[in-house]
């Protein structure tokens, strides 16, 4: 959005779900109205690769010199409900707005109970987060 400066002020200990997705506050921001300001802007350069990794998980970040690339490689393994999926994007207001926006939250069925001892999601339900079972979505659809 090229939006790099923004203060929300809520009142609330959480943000609304609304469907799971930041569309709705994208939206929000979209319709607001921006100022330009003349301050000069912090930037991060990243000059070469470098990875996180725990476990199975793998976080890592390279130098792209045209603009942002994003990309998500989900894989729960082969006993899982959802399946392996790649998503690779470069990163435009259009392509956010668009693709990265919309995705919504998601959760295993299996993960919740941990989640919420950890004191996360109390308030939250099957119509603000996608919960997955072992036959799909629980009260809700994709």
């Amino acid at each position: 959005l090229q939006i790099d400066n923004c203060r929300i002020q809520v009142n609330s200990s959480e943000l609304p779900g609304c469907d799971g997705s930041s569309l709705p506050y994208v939206v929000a921001l979209i319709e607001g109205q921006p100022v330009s300001q003349s301050a000069r802007r912090k930037t991060i350069v990243i000059n070469k690769e470098s990875a996180i990794e725990q476990g199975e998980a793998v976080v890592s970040i390279a130098p792209y010199f045209s603009g942002l690339r994003i990309s998500y490689d989900l894989n729960y393994g082969s006993e899982s409900c959802i399946p392996p999926q790649l998503a690779d994007f470069t990163i435009t207001p259009e392509a956010f707005v668009t693709k990265i926006a919309p995705a919504r939250t998601f959760v295993l069925e299996r993960e919740i109970e941990y989640l919420r001892r950890q004191g996360y999601g109390e308030k939250v339900t099957t119509a603000d987060l996608l919960v997955y079972g072992e036959s799909g979505p629980i009260g809700n659809s994709l």
